[in-house]
């Protein structure tokens, strides 16, 4: 799961049209716009949209799993930089990512339908007990774990389909559900990634633009009437 910042320019209209020291800078600042509202849809995802879809264990966890790779303005990296301050390319890149993989949080954007690998999905009960910091199912929970424990076993109907992971109560007659078996599962998007990544977009590049060409403006001697 990833979003990128795309701007195609005009860039050598633009530039004839300023100074020598503005004509260097305006490359720099399309960059630092860019990279800097990446940064501000990077700390929108992770403090609020993360945070509202998700049970956060591991309040580290966001911020760690999502990465920017920003636009390298110097240096040996610096590559697509120069080729667009050289017009030989007339676009950059700058992009949010996962830096593992984390498979559920793209199915919660999108939604659709969970099929099993075999003929059925285990749905935990109480799945936020079971989870680790990182929001996946702990290894010990899991159904292959739990059913090898004494006080676990596996609920079969009399076709023989699996139905249920139970777990005896201590000093109780009851049974403790702790999976049910489904054919599928319906997913629901809550997980806003995209629209509030273009959301934080529109409503920050044109101001961090802004604010970067203003001190470019004031260090040059173009000072537009």
């Amino acid at each position: 799961m990833l979003t990128d910042v795309d701007i195609t320019s005009d860039i050598e209209d633009v530039m004839k049209e300023v100074d020598g020291f503005f004509h260097k800078q305006i490359p720099f600042t399309i960059a630092t716009a860019m990279n800097d509202t990446m940064f501000d849809v990077k700390s929108r995802i992770v403090t609020i949209t993360y945070r509202n879809a998700f049970n956060v264990r591991n309040t580290r966890f966001p911020e760690q799993l999502w990465h920017v790779d920003k636009i390298i303005t110097g240096g040996r990296n610096a590559t697509s930089f120069r080729a667009f301050k050289g017009g030989e390319i007339d676009n950059m890149f700058v992009t949010l990512r996962q830096k593992w993989d984390r498979g559920y949080m793209q199915d919660h954007v999108t939604a659709g339908t969970k099929t099993p690998r075999g003929s059925s999905i285990a749905i935990p009960k109480n799945a936020d007990k079971m989870r680790n910091k990182g929001g996946s199912i702990r290894k010990s929970n899991k159904p292959l774990s739990i059913t090898n424990r004494k006080d676990t076993f596996l609920i079969k109907d009399k076709a023989g389909r699996k139905r249920f992971i139970a777990k005896r109560t201590k000093g109780s007659k009851s049974l403790e559900i702790k999976y049910t078996f489904v054919k599928s599962a319906r997913i629901k998007v809550k997980f806003r990634f995209y629209e509030d990544a273009f959301d934080e977009i529109d409503r920050k590049l044109v101001g961090n633009w802004s604010s970067i060409m203003s001190r470019v403006v004031n260090k040059s001697r173009f000072h537009p009437e």
